[in-house]
């Protein structure tokens, strides 16, 4: 544990394969926690203390873990204020992990809001924040199979649009029109004929001739445009 002891504000016992084996078991029986509350104003849907216990503590019970905590102020470099300190605790072994949150308190109509209110808000939310990091708790929405059902919807989502998209158009067939009419007007003359030949074979590059249309112009005028050519040459 020395890497998590080197951060501040998270400790350990010397030992916690106990209490991870607990913690394990009652990971089994977490349920997920509801966000049975909704902010109006910012339309979002979240989940109240209670909420969080009644998804992890009975299950951190029956498996002899304790949550605790416990206010206090601490002045470091790195930080100066209150905090909340969270401790999980496996009470047969008495191994225990432990962190530590800033509380944060309220901002209302651009002043701190220090008072009673405040404080039980500041508290709530380092609690609410230790549960989670604590236990390894997942709020309703991310349990593991809802984020695969979900990869699947947006998977089928994403085939449908394709399904619906519109077709791209077939290349008009006015170029084709045209160098046909022209084709036959000029057959006589090899140059005029080769120039038709060269304008088909570009516009087919660029797509606005299809392979089977170039196809038809050669099967029309090919023969006669070797012949041709091989006799000017």
């Amino acid at each position: 544990m020395q890497l998590e002891h080197a951060i501040i504000g998270i400790t350990s016992s010397a030992e916690t394969s106990e209490l991870d084996a607990a913690l394990a078991g009652a990971r089994d029986k977490f349920l997920s926690v509801k966000k049975s509350a909704e902010n109006k104003f910012a339309g979002f849907r979240y989940p109240t203390f209670t909420d969080m216990t009644k998804a992890t503590l009975s299950a951190l019970h029956a498996n002899g873990l304790v949550l605790k905590f416990a206010s206090g102020f601490i002045a470091h470099p790195a930080y100066t204020g209150e905090v909340m300190v969270g401790r999980l605790v496996h009470h047969k072994s008495k191994q225990w992990e432990a962190t530590t949150i800033p509380k944060r308190y309220p901002i209302h109509k651009g002043v701190v809001q220090q008072d009673g209110q405040g404080l039980e808000i500041a508290d709530t939310y380092a609690k609410k924040t230790l549960i989670m990091e604590l236990t390894g708790a997942w709020l309703e929405g991310d349990e593991p199979e809802v984020e695969q059902d979900q990869g699947r919807k947006a998977a089928e989502s994403m085939i449908e649009a394709v399904a619906e998209a519109p077709k791209p158009e077939a290349p008009s067939s006015d170029f084709y029109r045209r160098l046909e009419t022209k084709m036959r007007m000029v057959k006589s003359v090899p140059a005029e004929l080769e120039k038709c030949f060269v304008q088909a074979e570009s516009l087919a590059q660029t797509g606005d001739l299809t392979a089977d249309q170039l196809s038809k112009l050669t099967r029309q005028f090919g023969a006669l445009r070797k012949k041709e050519v091989a006799n000017a040459q």
